[in-house]
């Protein structure tokens, strides 16, 4: 959880310090943020859950 509030607040800063920022920026830019930085936080828990599995099942050595 804390990493897609990480990432979804630096894009979302990002995003809306864009030179020629529009009003409809400031509601699209933290969403589609918080978004992104969900879809990575997703990817970051399934990875850490499938290395785990896989050091369980004896498949993975950690390198």
């Amino acid at each position: 959880m804390s990493l897609t509030l990480v990432t979804g607040t630096v894009w979302a800063a990002y995003f809306l310090l864009l030179p020629e920022v529009q009003s409809s920026d400031y509601v699209i830019a933290p969403v589609g943020a918080f978004l992104l930085g969900g879809v990575l936080g997703l990817t970051a828990l399934y990875e850490r859950r499938r290395q785990s599995r896989l050091r369980r099942l004896g498949l993975w050595d950690g390198s």
